[in-house]
């Protein structure tokens, strides 16, 4: 069971989380959020992680009730749009929900597949953002290749309206929108923590470790 992390203080800003769990699995060849890595479910471990450091969490999927065995009761589980319109739309779905029950500063996007991820590094992640300037509208990891790790760091709850008129435009690039916007650097010590399980032999590596 992931350790639990006390609340944050009423200076610290608030912070709601979505996890996405809408991906096809194409390279895995089976729902890899249903998979099993350090002795459990990929969506229900980065869930916990979720719950650890946030509140409201939301869980986008296209077939919700498929998970609600795994899924934790602190989180909300939300039905994506029909048809598969990729994880940049699942994420303006699940933002806009837990908007509808709080008015969040920070939201924090999460891919399901980090067996990983641990929540005293989002803690301390989260910890930075009162201190970022009032334009950055995401605090991210960038990829050792240049690319923003899209699915597993901050945005601003305010960034709902760019997001969504940027999906109305028919934009569907995480990495396009994000070059739209003013994103800080979020700086990292361990990149095991980012460690995506898209094919079997990813899944293997995260059981060994």
């Amino acid at each position: 069971m992931t350790k639990e992390i006390a609340p944050t203080s009423a200076t610290e800003p608030s912070i709601a989380a979505v996890v996405l769990a809408g991906g096809r699995s194409r390279r895995m060849g089976e729902d890899k959020a249903l998979l099993v890595a350090r002795d459990k479910p990929l969506l229900q471990h980065v869930c916990e992680v979720a719950i650890a450091v946030a509140q409201p969490v939301a869980v986008v999927a296209a077939e919700p009730e498929r998970y609600r065995a795994i899924v934790p009761s602190g989180c909300q589980l939300v039905a994506e749009q029909p048809g598969f319109e990729g994880p940049l739309v699942g994420f303006a779905r699940g933002l806009a929900a837990v908007r509808a029950d709080a008015d969040v500063d920070w939201v924090l996007a999460l891919a399901c597949d980090l067996p990983c991820l641990d929540a005293s590094a989002v803690r301390e992640w989260q910890l930075q953002l009162s201190a970022l300037p009032d334009d950055r509208l995401a605090f991210l990891p960038r990829h050792p290749e240049g690319w923003w790790e899209a699915l597993c760091g901050f945005y601003r709850g305010s960034c709902l309206p760019s997001l969504q008129a940027y999906a109305a435009a028919g934009g569907r690039s995480f990495q396009g929108w994000l070059d739209r916007c003013s994103v800080a650097e979020l700086p990292v010590r361990d990149r095991a923590q980012f460690l995506n399980c898209n094919t079997p032999e990813d899944l293997e590596r995260a059981r060994q470790r």
